[in-house]
């Protein structure tokens, strides 16, 4: 186990990296706290782990571009808190239309905590995600909304995707963010 007597209190969530030595023996390549960093109207979030293409090298080390939501061809592991009573931001205006957007990516999404709403423009119903909850949010028009007093905590893996006849781009005019293109201040 990797702890050590008289550890300072954790402020937040760990990543441990398990990986070979130069024997090709398992160890733990990496352990350390995740620096949540401030992305809008107090959501955090960490990117974990970058895969530059599939099949990966086992030896890839995972280093993320900073501001990167994903990579062409490749994915992203984060992290990610949106705050209480905190809606995504974006320029799409007020609610219901705040912080509706799409990618063109394939995202594999767990709670970890807390309660957070993703509503779908195709429909009026949100889903309240819950701990444990999972979704694979396929290149739909959504957006995300924290209605509690507790903040909301996902992790996300997100996985750069084509698009093809029955997934068209949205016909409403919802922001989408680019491959490998930087992060807008607003997206997680």
């Amino acid at each position: 186990m990797i702890r050590s007597r008289g550890a300072k209190k954790r402020n937040g969530p760990r990543l441990f990296i398990a990986g070979h030595d130069d024997k090709g023996d398992s160890i733990w390549a990496s352990a350390k706290e995740l620096d949540l960093a401030p992305l809008a109207e107090g959501i955090k979030t960490q990117p974990l782990w970058q895969i530059s293409k599939v099949p990966v090298p086992m030896d890839e080390d995972g280093s993320v571009t900073p501001r990167t939501l994903w990579p062409a061809n490749g994915l992203n592991f984060r992290y990610v808190i949106f705050p209480p009573q905190s809606r995504k931001a974006s320029s799409a205006g007020d609610a219901p239309r705040a912080g509706v957007h799409e990618t063109d990516t394939v995202d594999l999404i767990v709670m970890v905590a807390g309660e957070l709403c993703v509503g779908l423009e195709g429909t009026k119903k949100e889903v309240a995600l819950r701990s444990g909850d999972i979704l694979i949010q396929r290149g739909t028009t959504h957006y995300w909304h924290n209605k509690s007093k507790s903040p909301a905590i996902f992790a996300v893996v997100i996985v750069d995707s084509t698009r093809t006849a029955k997934t068209p781009r949205t016909k409403s005019g919802a922001r989408s963010t680019a491959v490998g293109m930087p992060a807008p201040h607003s997206a997680p």
